[in-house]
């Protein structure tokens, strides 16, 4: 997957992918609230959201949730 002008990578500390580097590319939706799709090696491994509670939501993919939660946390740190 070739990265985009929107598109960053993030590398993980700790956890299941650490020291890994994802690449997550933020997409747009009506609502207003982005979907982040994530790869590693040029390989999609999920799709992440932010509910209105701040919780990460996984809407597809097999992590476990505290992967997911750590992905999240780290997507929110590199936007901010």
């Amino acid at each position: 997957m070739e990265e985009s002008a929107k598109d960053f990578e993030i590398i993980m500390g700790e956890g299941q992918f650490i020291g890994d580097r994802l690449l997550i590319e933020p997409v747009q939706t009506t609502d207003g609230i982005p979907i982040y799709n994530c790869y590693l090696e040029g390989k999609s491994i999920s799709q992440l959201r932010q509910a209105t509670s701040g919780e990460w939501m996984q809407l597809w993919g097999t992590l476990e949730k505290d992967t997911v939660q750590r992905i999240g946390k780290t997507i929110e740190d590199r936007i901010r």
